[in-house]
Parts: structure tokens; sequence; C-alpha cells
């Protein structure tokens, strides 16, 4: 045992160090430099969602005629402690209650043009009550909300509002939107996803995406996945097809081939044929995934023509996506090829632009809520 210790002891005196003589650093001002660290963090976290839920406002709202489902909506995101910790990930909730956060219930965001934004909230606002109902929580907030806007005829919602030493009440009058929660990720991929309900936008596709109207776009496309019910048939067609089955293995064996094929064709001064590409293809066509991305590119346009957008030129952003990944610009896997993407989006502005000029009702070909 000694032995060992011993032999530990002379490895780390052996370990390199640093020579400069670097100044010292107070703890005072470590912390300090911190708490403004963080504070910027959770201030960068908080723009996001604002981004987020400022672009999707007038989408969601304009085309509530598009969707599946609808819903009465006040323009706002609520959170408390537990929500900013979600959206600047890696803050524990110590740390983000040091930032004067806690299981108070704040507006978050606002939306422009709003309910909550006419009645005069501001983001920062704390709700005590909803209605007559005093409220403490995140979960029973949103529970006295949902009795409100869950009637058939929902009612203005009247909310009692802290803001700093001023207490008022504020009266929401809702609006019918497409039912689905839109919401920011920490997540740096360069992306943006729908389930059934919900939509999630990645924090790596906010700081690519620096255009509004084309980040706008592709709000809309995840919108029209909802509205279209995509999530719903890709799982249908998988089953039908067979591919919940026999997909998984199929493209593991094409990442094995991949990894044994890779060194074969480099000594022989060959590419690999991407067999994983090829399997996930596959996969891919048998529950149509590459269909359901045209069709949300189609109606997507639409609608962020009726929220106010500009649809021409919108197809230059999936010049991001083919830059990251170049084998998009050629080869359809799960979404089409990105010059494919952007001549069709072309043909649709231009039958777009064609409707405007006639005063034609901005509504997709041939597309049903049914």
């Amino acid at each position: 045992m000694f032995r060992r210790l011993a032999s530990a002891t002379l490895l780390l005196a052996a370990c390199a160090t640093p020579r400069a003589d670097m100044p010292a650093l107070d703890s005072r001002a470590v912390n300090e430099q911190r708490l403004a660290v963080q504070r910027g963090a959770v201030a960068d976290a908080l723009a996001r969602e604002d981004r987020v839920l400022r672009l999707a406002w007038p989408i969601l709202t304009a085309n509530a005629e598009l969707c599946t489902k609808t819903a009465p909506a006040l323009g706002m995101r609520l959170g408390d402690a537990k929500t900013i910790g979600v959206l600047a990930e890696g803050l524990r909730k110590e740390q983000v209650e040091a930032l004067g956060y806690d299981e108070t219930v704040r507006v978050l965001s606002i939306a422009p043009g709003g309910p909550a934004a006419n009645a005069g909230l501001r983001p920062g606002d704390v709700v005590t009550a909803v209605g007559a109902e005093n409220v403490e929580g995140l979960r029973e907030t949103g529970e006295a909300l949902d009795k409100v806007l869950g009637k058939q005829d929902p009612a203005p919602v009247t909310l009692s509002i802290a803001r700093g030493a001023e207490m008022f009440e504020a009266t929401l009058e809702p609006v019918e939107a497409c039912d689905v929660r839109v919401v920011s990720s920490p997540k740096n991929a360069i992306n943006a996803k729908a389930s059934f309900k919900t939509m999630t936008v990645y924090a790596g596709l906010l700081r690519a995406v620096e255009d509004d109207n084309a980040l706008s776009f592709i709000i809309a496309h995840e919108l029209a996945h909802v509205a279209g019910r995509h999530p719903r048939k890709v799982i249908r067609n998988a089953g039908v097809t067979g591919t919940v089955l026999w997909a998984p293995p199929l493209v593991i064996a094409g990442q094995v081939l991949d990894i044994v094929a890779r060194p074969v064709a480099k000594g022989l001064g060959a590419e690999a044929a991407p067999f994983t590409t090829l399997t996930t293809r596959a996969a891919a066509g048998a529950v149509r995934s590459a269909d359901f991305e045209r069709e949300a590119d189609y109606v997507g346009l639409y609608m962020l023509a009726r929220a106010g957008g500009a649809p021409e030129g919108v197809g230059d952003v999936f010049q991001l996506f083919a830059n990251v990944s170049p084998l998009s610009s050629w080869i359809l896997v799960s979404h089409p090829t990105v010059p494919e993407r952007q001549l069709r989006l072309d043909l649709a502005a231009a039958e777009i632009s064609r409707k405007r000029k006639a005063g034609a009702p901005l509504l997709p070909e041939g597309w049903t809520t049914d």
C-alpha cells in the first residue's frame, strides 16, 4: 500500500505545470462574474423563447382555418424557476434561484398584437390569481386557465398581476389559434421538429437563421406537419409496411457495413458506398416521409403567406442545410434533395402570387383538414 502511494506521489510530482506567473483571482470576483455569466445565459434563453413565440403567433392565428384542431390562445408564455432551468440547460435549481427566480409564476414572453400584449402585460409580471381563484405554482395556474379556456365559448380571462409593488387586474380576450404548443430548446442542433401537438425549435437553428422571414417559414413548415397529421401517418405507414420491425436491424446493418467498407475502400483509393444512407432511405421510402416533407413545404409556404410573410426566396434557407450536410444536395433520404425543395418552393411562390393578383383565397390546392 505504501509503495502504491509513494508511486502515485512521484507521478504527480513529475506532471508538467504552467510556468507563467499569472495574476491571482479574488474568489468574490469569480462568484460575481459567474452570476453575470449565468444571468447572460438566462437572458439569451429567454430571448430565444421570445423570438419563437413572436414569429409563431401570427402563423398559428392566421392559419386556424387550415388546422385540424384549434383552441383559444392568449399569446404569452408563463414559467417558473424550473422552466428557466429547462430553457437555460445546465444551470441547477439553486443557481436559477440565485438569479431571482423561484416557484412564482411569471410571464416569460409576450406575442406582439396578442391578447396578453393588448391587455398591457409585460415579461416579468407575476400571476397571482386567475379570475377569483388565487393560484400558486405553474401547474395550478395552468389548470385554472384551462377551466376558463376549455369551455365551449371561452370567456375573457381576468388575471391578477403583481408588477413590483404594483397590483392590478388584466383582462385578456382569447383568440382562436392552431392547437399547437411552440417552444424553444437549448439543444444546439440546426433543426426543428413537430410531434402531435408540440413544435420544438432548437437553439442551433435560431442562432444559424438570422432572417425572421426564413425562420417563420420553417415554423410554418412544422405547423403543416401537425395540421396534416404527418407524425400519425408515418406511424400508421410504418405499421402497415412492417417498417417498424425491419427498419431498425436494416439500418444497424448498414452502419456495420459502412464501418467495414470504409478502410477497404480507402486502401483501394475509392469511396465507400453509403450503406447507412441506402438503408435509411429504404425505411424513409416505406413510410413516405419525403412525400410528407414535400407537402409540409407546400402548405407551409401558404401558411407563411397567410400570416403576412414573404413566400418569395424562402427556399434559400435550405442552402444552410446543404452546407451542413452536402449529401442532401443530391441524395434523397428522409427529405427531398435541397435543389428539389428550392425549385418546388419557387413554383409554389409563383402560384401564391397569381392567386393574390386574382384576389383568390390563399388555400393550398387539394388541402383538407379531414
